[in-house]
């Protein structure tokens, strides 16, 4: 499994000509970064293969990796001038001169402090002059569809920001048990590299404990955490069905109230309660993928948060994603840096760390805001 802490923000150009993927550090892009040919160049990419001795990591565990990891190919630093406005806009994919670009931001799963990151990622890019409201689709997975639901609907980041800095009498601290994640990580062995068999062996975790807290204690946070009950025109939201573990991406057009759609994306297995609507059960969305990234295919521009980053045994992680996205789009994906890992902390369930994770955020959102503007 990929060490998640991958830092800053990972640009890449579309393929033609041949992708060049950059790694610009958060503290904002300017003299070194790492030129890769390959996600899989890099140790904080590299796939890591658990063997007896290792110390077993749940998926998305936001830790860095032990001593016991297996090494991996060292990457030069090479110097790497920065880049211009208008070198930048020679590299975007061809659009309709009539048409605008479209737009995509992906917001991944990765618990409270993953909602509370993502915040404060995205208010701190747009003080920076990052305009959210030009997005075309915004895509949301587990905690990202929460925060999807509030920049999709258009709402004050800045409030938003402020909130994740104060106690929220609604949140409870859950955590995953060493049951739980021993059961998720024979679930990824079944299911192998297919996500649909991954998914059903989630769904069955799920179904085996189908409220592992109360489900009224569930709807009250999903309550709290929503800062509206419409439908925003340009949100999806992904959940997973629990008996076939097909990934399904709702809308406003789907029949489905956004509470429901966004608390089902939430269920983790073993930890929330198992949704049912339609006559269907549902789990969350990124117990396969946590970002659901290639969702975005076929926009023009397209900008991933991934609190939580790393691939889940075969599944690719978001790193994989972006690089297949960047056939055809120009893609940044931003991962939490060394500051917001440790912000973060090891229980991305622990309601505690909303302030250290929001603000840690917010700087790296800042830290980042020019590269990420050259794309937006």
């Amino acid at each position: 499994m990929s060490d998640p802490d991958i830092g800053g923000v990972m640009c890449w150009e579309p393929r033609s000509p041949p992708c060049r993927q950059i790694r610009v550090p958060a503290a904002g892009p300017s003299t070194t970064t790492r030129l890769l040919n390959s996600h899989r160049d890099h140790p904080r990419f590299g796939g890591l293969r658990r063997t007896g001795g290792q110390r077993r990591r749940r998926p998305g565990d936001p830790s860095r990796s032990s001593s016991a990891d297996p090494p991996q190919n060292s990457v030069a630093e090479l110097p790497v001038p920065s880049w211009t406005r208008n070198e930048r806009a020679r590299s975007l994919p061809m659009t309709h001169p009539t048409q605008p670009p479209s737009r995509a931001l992906v917001l991944g799963g990765g618990g409270v402090t993953g909602i509370a990151w993502e915040v404060g990622v995205l208010a701190g890019l747009a003080a920076s002059g990052v305009d959210w409201s030009k997005a075309t689709s915004v895509i949301g997975t587990s905690a990202g569809s929460f925060v999807g639901a509030a920049v999709a609907s258009g709402y004050d980041l800045e409030r938003l920001f402020a909130a994740q800095l104060v106690p929220d009498e609604n949140e409870v601290d859950v955590t995953a048990s060493e049951d739980t994640m021993q059961a998720w990580w024979a679930a990824l062995a079944e299911g192998g590299d297919d996500p649909r068999k991954v998914g059903a062996a989630m769904g069955r975790i799920a179904q085996a404990d189908p409220e592992p807290v109360p489900a009224a204690i569930r709807r009250r946070v999903v309550a709290s955490r929503l800062v509206t009950r419409s439908w925003p025109a340009a949100l999806k939201v992904t959940a997973i069905d629990a008996d076939t573990g097909e990934l399904r991406l709702f809308d406003r057009h789907s029949g489905v109230e956004l509470a429901d759609a966004v608390a089902a994306s939430g269920a983790v297995p073993g930890v929330w309660p198992l949704e049912r609507f339609q006559g269907r059960s549902w789990v969350d969305g990124g117990m396969v993928s946590t970002t659901n990234a290639r969702q975005a295919a076929g926009h023009d521009r397209i900008v991933i948060l991934a609190p939580m980053p790393a691939g889940y045994g075969r599944i690719p992680g978001a790193a994989a994603d972006a690089e297949a996205l960047a056939e055809s789009a120009d893609v940044r994906l931003i991962a939490p840096d060394e500051h917001s890992v440790e912000a973060i902390g090891p229980n991305p369930y622990d309601p505690q760390r909303r302030p250290a994770a929001a603000q840690a955020g917010r700087a790296q959102g800042e830290a980042v805001a020019d590269n990420v503007s050259m794309l937006w």
